[in-house]
């Protein structure tokens, strides 16, 4: 779904945002969902437990995604991408609402929520207004394995320390302006777990001529800063920081990818062969399987598990084909697990 050019201001401040999410559960899916050009925020949460995967909040006027009132999903593979002409912050992040309305403090639920795997783009490290991760009251969320990037106001802010407790670690801060730490550095946000390094994107641009690639090569550091998923049926296993891998999952369905803004060459391959032939071989006690196909020069190739075909987790990262057999000691943890091998 990609929502497009929406935002109706109300009244002073109350305007519509992309997708608004008032009490939704966890048994509403919310998947492939991009806001695109939008008045206010791209996406904003009001309590409930939904979880989300694959959204895109591109262009917006106000914040790229923003939280309220005791949400607690888990969210995971976020994009997001601002302009320096309007725009807040990355995320703006309340457990409860802002002033005016009446707080009750501390009030439960407390928002908790967890965000694997973001990338954040910013307005440019010379716009201003625009702190990457602006954490507000009562409010416990952790942000793990994102890319947070290009932003001109403070990488880390966390209005009422103390009273909010969030986690926010294994992340990449790149391209900021001098002097931004704030509240990076400390207790919640530990220097010695959130990395200053080129993540080595494909391309940043917020004009479409087809440079946009948030992907990354083989070689990015983003592959060894990953903090190791927690796999619990919803979040995906994976082997690197921020929303992409070397496969762009925004490019063929999204308003960014329709507009020419992304790299052409970004989209996932259809290489010959489509299927790959897979030996798999178990230790003694099965608590171990060794997956094993042929490979070919020029195709990259991903190992995937699941136990009842309902979902699909990387057991690996796209890998390059050698011309040989390659194989892969895989732990499979008091459960079966079914193998495939996606080329590409």
């Amino acid at each position: 779904v990609s929502i497009r050019h929406g935002g109706k201001k109300l009244s002073a401040d109350k305007e519509i945002n992309g997708l608004s999410l008032g009490a939704v559960g966890n048994g509403t899916v919310i998947e492939y969902v991009e806001t695109y050009c939008i008045g206010d925020d791209g996406f904003e949460f009001f309590g409930g437990s939904v979880n989300t995967k694959y959204l895109i909040s591109a262009f917006n006027d106000d914040d790229s995604f923003d939280t309220d009132q005791g949400w607690h999903g888990k969210n995971q593979f976020w994009f997001g991408i601002q302009e320096p002409a309007a725009k807040d912050s990355g995320s703006e992040q309340n457990g409860q609402p802002n002033s005016p309305d009446v707080i009750f403090s501390p009030a439960s639920p407390i928002s908790n929520y967890e965000v694997w795997n973001a990338t954040l783009i910013g307005a440019g490290m010379s716009s201003t207004g625009n702190d990457a991760l602006r954490i507000r009251r009562d409010n416990d969320c952790k942000w793990l394995n994102s890319v947070i990037t290009d932003f001109g106001g403070v990488r880390v802010r966390i209005d009422d320390d103390g009273t909010s407790t969030p986690q926010i670690e294994n992340n990449i801060f790149f391209k900021y302006r001098t002097g931004s730490n704030e509240d990076l550095g400390g207790i919640y946000a530990p220097a010695s777990l959130n990395f200053d390094v080129d993540p080595q994107l494909g391309g940043v641009s917020r004009t479409a001529d087809g440079t946009l690639n948030p992907t990354v090569q083989p070689t990015s550091p983003v592959y060894s800063y990953a903090r190791p998923t927690t796999e619990d049926g919803f979040l995906t296993k994976t082997a690197y920081v921020g929303a992409f891998g070397q496969e762009n999952w925004a490019q063929d369905w999204s308003a960014l990818g329709h507009g020419g803004f992304f790299k052409a060459t970004t989209v996932t391959s259809t290489k010959s062969p489509t299927v790959v032939p897979v030996t798999t071989a178990s230790n003694a006690d099965g608590s171990l399987a060794t997956v094993s196909f042929p490979s070919v020069v020029g195709t990259s190739y991903k190992v995937q598990s699941t136990a009842d075909f309902s979902s699909w987790t990387d057991e690996t990262a796209w890998v390059s084909g050698t011309g040989t057999t390659l194989s892969y000691n895989i732990a499979v943890p008091g459960a079966r697990k079914i193998f495939r091998v996606l080329p590409r």
